[in-house]
């Protein structure tokens, strides 16, 4: 699968594309919600896993970003480390695949 990976922390997205590029995934990341976008527009993924708290965009606006272009064709799965039930809730009714 061809993945978008966007996270503002340089190990989290070091980390996490390898273990999806060894599971024989295509991964692209992005350092921050702006950053993801101009690669989301550059060319559609299919799945796109976002942090939430960013630089210049975060995962909430990344989502609505995402729904506004291509609603329904690409999943969208929010990752942080720092969740709570709001931010969950949010993620959901935004239009999130997952949190």
């Amino acid at each position: 699968m061809d993945i978008l990976l966007i996270d503002d922390e340089p190990a989290v997205r070091k980390s996490l594309s390898l273990f999806l590029t060894e599971l024989g995934h295509t991964v692209t990341t992005a350092s921050d919600g702006r950053e993801g976008i101009e690669a989301y527009d550059s060319r559609p993924f299919p799945l796109v896993l976002t942090d939430i708290t960013m630089p210049r965009m975060d995962g909430f606006e990344l989502l609505r970003q995402i729904r506004k272009r291509r609603s329904g064709m690409t999943d969208v799965v929010i990752i942080t480390g720092r969740g709570d039930v709001q931010s969950a809730v949010t993620a959901l009714r935004e239009g999130a695949y997952d949190y």
